[in-house]
């Protein structure tokens, strides 16, 4: 019994603590993490 309650409890708080970072990410303006992080060239003539 005490290990369902267990996992009843972290179930709830893993997810109340990832609705809190999607709320702050979308507040701050954070990039989304869906793995599209591309790096993007640099063309060496725009550079100074």
């Amino acid at each position: 019994m005490r290990l369902l309650v267990n996992a009843i409890i972290t179930g709830f708080g893993l997810k109340l603590g990832a609705d809190i970072y999607k709320a702050v990410k979308k507040k701050l303006g954070l990039p989304d993490d869906d793995g599209d992080n591309k790096v993007v060239p640099v063309d060496p003539s725009t550079q100074s």
